[in-house]
Order: structure tokens, then C-alpha cells, then sequence
């Protein structure tokens, strides 16, 4: 990073931007603290370096500027956000595979990466057998002496798992791809950690509704006869008004058991039978049972077949 900043002259908001961190690292030296973590981007890094800053010069930059209250907080992402393909220019190319790297013990890396891969196909209905397994690494291992490496990376077990356990098929390396070298996991933080009051909010209806938040996508039913499928919908059609796209409307069948609510319920939500978590799938009014005096479809039918027979009563002759 300190090659590309060479004859950089940063804008004047991230110049101000890393003037105040430089403040905020001298103000921790000066408490007596000697080894001070800074989590910043990379790009950073290279202008956080006191000697090449003199206090004046960032003193100038800052002054004037207005005093305003703030409060932070830390927001959980999923490794798919943290990876280069949502977009974010710090990601990672596989979040999922380094996390692997990281907690799994030394020495079986490798092994235990493909033992994932094999599972994940299973998981598929695809087929991968242990021996599969043992071969791949076999591979694994063979390239990496091919290659002068010390032990396999990435490329060396996604071409070993290529050749063994998806039978040359790029369709399941793109699986494996998604499910694991990315990944779906979502991150958590602290109970305590203060958060906006919308955020807070949410987290309490999350917690009473029993949505719990997750990185995959699922589809769920509601029958807005009950109480609880009626306020899950409400929130969820809440939230899409606020342009929060947790729960995306799909279309339903026609057999599903979602009905008006009934006369002088205090709620009116919108008549859906379901939806994916992300997603609801509202029923339009017309595709529900017309109501009769008598109430339910299946009342109306029994009274009208009564009726019938007792037409038919009447103009039956006597025997």
C-alpha cells in the first residue's frame, strides 16, 4: 500500500479522515499504552505513520470543523458481503476456505477440506464416495509437490476435487464454490453492543416473532389466521416499505389455508399464505372463498343442499 500511495495527495475529507486517527493514536500513546491495534483499511495504513505527520500540519486540517454527538456500533456481516464478488473492494476472494484454514489443526487441512466437499455433495444427492475422498488428496498432495509447494492451497485441492470427486463437471465446482469457499455464514456480535434504535427494534420483534436472521434463503408459510402469522407478515411488509428486502413477496399455490381475518379482528394484514426469508407471497383477495351470510363456503353449500331437499319435499307427490 505504501507503493501505490507513493506521490498520492489524498482528497481533502480523507486527508481530515486520517488526520483524526493520527490524533486518536497519539491521544492512547500519551495514556501510556505502548502497543496500540488500529483496525483500519489497508489503504490506511501507510499515512497513520506519526513521524511522517507533524502535529501542527494535522491540528490545521481539523480545526474548525464542527463537534457532533455520534455513537457507533458493529453491524454482522455474512461471508458473502466479504467477499471480492459482492462488490467490496477489501474483500476476500474465499471467506469461507480461510476461516477453514484457520481453525482447522496442522496438517490436515487438505483432508479435511475435501472430507467438507464430499459431505456438501452428498448433501446435494450427488454422488462421492470415500474413496473419491482419498484420492483427491492423493492429487492434492501430487500437485503440490509438482508445483515445488509445501503443502496444497486452493487451487491445488479445487483442481483435485475437479478431476475426482465432481467428475470434471464445473457445475459442481461452482457448488462447492458457493457453499464453501464462500460460504453462508453470518457473523454475530456482542448482546451489548449498542445499536441504532431501528436496529433494536427489529432485534425485538426478530426475538417475540421467532424469525431468527440467517445468511440462506428460506421459504416460509403463514397462516394469518393466527396471531403470530399475522405480525410476521405485518413486519415483514414493514420493513419492505422502509426499502429493507428481508422478506421478498413470491407467488403461492391456490391450496393453502390462509383466510380473512374475521369480521371486527383490530388487524387488517395483507391476505398472503406465505413467503421466502427472505420472501412473502401475498394471496390476492379474489383468490380466497367468497363469504356468505351464513359465513364459511362449506355452511353456505349445506344450507343451499337443505334448501334443495325441501324444495323437492314439497313437489314429491304423496304416496
Amino acid at each position: 500500500m505504501a507503493a501505490l500511495r507513493e506521490d498520492y495527495e489524498p482528497p481533502p475529507r480523507e486527508a481530515r479522515r486520517e488526520a483524526y486517527m493520527r490524533r486518536e493514536i497519539r491521544k492512547t500513546l500519551q495514556q501510556g499504552h505502548e502497543n496500540i491495534a488500529v483496525v483500519c483499511g489497508a489503504w490506511h495504513a501507510p499515512a497513520l505513520r506519526l513521524e511522517d505527520h507533524a502535529v501542527k500540519s494535522d491540528d490545521a486540517l481539523l480545526k474548525g470543523l464542527k463537534r457532533r454527538k455520534t455513537s457507533a456500533t458493529w453491524i454482522p456481516w455474512t461471508t458473502v458481503r466479504l467477499s471480492y464478488r459482492s462488490g467490496y473492494g477489501a474483500g476476500i476472494a474465499s471467506p469461507g476456505y480461510y476461516e477453514h484454514l484457520w481453525s482447522c489443526p496442522e496438517g490436515s487441512v487438505a483432508s479435511r477440506w475435501l472430507s467438507l466437499v464430499a459431505r456438501l455433495l452428498r448433501s446435494e444427492d450427488l454422488d462421492a464416495p470415500p474413496a473419491n475422498v482419498v484420492e483427491a488428496a492423493r492429487v492434492a498432495d501430487t500437485l503440490a509437490a509438482i508445483r515445488d509447494l509445501p503443502a496444497p492451497g486452493l487451487d491445488e485441492l479445487r483442481e483435485a476435487a475437479l478431476a475426482t470427486l465432481c467428475g470434471g463437471e464445473t457445475e459442481r465446482l461452482a457448488l462447492i464454490r458457493d457453499r464453501l469457499e464462500i460460504g453462508e455464514k453470518l457473523g454475530e456480535v456482542p448482546a451489548e453492543t449498542p445499536t441504532v434504535p431501528l436496529q433494536h427494534d427489529l432485534e425485538r420483534l426478530q426475538k417475540r416473532l421467532r424469525l431468527k436472521p440467517s445468511a440462506g434463503e428460506r421459504h416460509l408459510d403463514l397462516d394469518l389466521r393466527e396471531v403470530n402469522g399475522r405480525a410476521r407478515s405485518e413486519l415483514l411488509h414493514r420493513l419492505r416499505l422502509l426499502g429493507v428486502g428481508w422478506g421478498e413477496p413470491r407467488a403461492g399455490d391456490r391450496a393453502g389455508c390462509a383466510r380473512r381475518p374475521e369480521p371486527g379482528c383490530p388487524h387488517e394484514p395483507p391476505t398472503s399464505g406465505g413467503h421466502r426469508l427472505g420472501t412473502h407471497h401475498p394471496r390476492q383477495p379474489e383468490e380466497l372463498p367468497a363469504r356468505t351470510q351464513n359465513g364459511h363456503p362449506r355452511k353456505a353449500r349445506r344450507a343451499r343442499a337443505q334448501e334443495e331437499d325441501r324444495e323437492v319435499a314439497r313437489h314429491s307427490p304423496m304416496c
